[in-house]
């Protein structure tokens, strides 16, 4: 009897075990084919306007006192040109990429892995390491392919790990997460800031604490799929939450954590199920009533509208994690509603 009892009790994560869909790699989870033509390629032909030292755009007008205050999330901007060279092995875009995030990282306080030059310090640090753990992740798994770049790579993962253990600094989190609660996003930002930092390193502290980010953000999520954002919804950052969920994603495996991988998928579709009902008839997204669309605006002054590369690139995440080809549709039908292909 007592034998039964325990092999009752053990059933269900036998079977969450034995039903868990594998986690696609980084590389593999951003590199489709459909992401190279539509998301990458457009990358790479987009004019680069950063410093030969890496200093973006946003940084030098802070250098040069025409913006009154700088954050190190200016400097992100070395994720989506790294992702675009390892997609379409173009190693002038890994380049550039290292050399923003270089010139981040040379704001980095040693003593503590902070910047403390930074506007909204946990935040902003959170943003950036997102972009660098997935771009260093993407670098490592294809090291043979981009060898010559490996030095300055493993020369920043430490870097990586000081910064994802600053914001765990008592004084630093606690206030960080209660102004990040009002949006689910950034839950999911830290989830993978952490679990990426935590898969480069080797680092169980950041893993755990990676682990229950996911959890807020998951008991976030409401019955119908919507992630709450800034007390009601907003169509561009909730899909978002399954860009970075996504990520996260990349950092579990089914032997420690087939029980969470179920329940981010899960997210992951009742998030995309949501959103597809926001959809219009010509595949645009519907804004209307958005808390964030057309209301705040961007470091450039313009106003923050539906960011669809992210939507597209959610989408085929979505359809690679869960295996139901009808999300790879919809990237389609939001692609094609931005005229970036032709065909039906």
């Amino acid at each position: 009897m007592r034998i039964f009892v325990c092999v009752l009790l053990f059933l269900p994560a036998l079977m969450a075990a034995d039903a868990c869909r594998p986690a696609p790699t980084m590389v593999a989870l951003s590199t489709d084919p459909f992401l190279a033509e539509i998301i990458h390629a457009r990358v790479s032909r987009r004019q680069i306007d950063v410093a030969p030292n890496g200093a973006s755009l946003y940084t030098r007008e802070w250098l040069e006192g025409k913006r009154k205050s700088w954050a190190i999330e200016f400097q992100r901007g070395g994720g989506s040109l790294i992702a675009a060279g390892v997609a379409l092995n173009d190693r002038k875009l890994v380049d550039t990429g290292l050399k923003i995030f270089e010139w981040g990282f040379s704001r980095q306080d040693p003593s503590d892995g902070g910047f403390p030059e930074s506007a909204d310090r946990f935040h902003s640090t959170s943003i950036f390491m997102f972009e660098v753990d997935r771009a260093l992740l993407m670098l490592n798994e294809k090291r043979a392919e981009f060898a010559e770049f490996m030095p300055r790579v493993q020369a920043m993962i430490p870097r990586a790990r000081a910064a994802a253990h600053w914001l765990l600094r008592p004084g630093v989190l606690e206030p960080g997460k209660q102004k990040d609660q009002p949006f689910t996003h950034r839950k999911w930002i830290l989830a993978f800031t952490l679990g990426g930092a935590a898969k480069l390193t080797g680092d169980p502290e950041l893993a755990r604490a990676a682990v229950e980010f996911a959890n807020e953000g998951l008991a976030l999520q409401q019955e119908d799929g919507r992630n709450p954002e800034r007390g009601g919804y907003d169509v561009s950052y909730q899909m978002v939450d399954v860009l970075e969920g996504s990520y996260f994603y990349t950092t579990l495996d089914c032997g420690a954590s087939a029980e969470l991988m179920a329940r981010v998928s899960r997210m992951i579709e009742k998030t995309c199920q949501w959103e597809m009902r926001r959809m219009r008839p010509n595949g645009e997204i519907d804004d209307t009533g958005s808390t964030r669309m057309g209301i705040e605006k961007l470091p450039d002054g313009s106003f923050k509208h539906t960011n669809y590369p992210e939507v597209v690139q959610s989408f085929t995440y979505a359809a690679r994690i869960t295996g139901k080809p009808e999300y790879f549709e919809v990237a389609r039908r939001l692609a094609r509603s931005q005229g970036w292909i032709k065909t039906p």
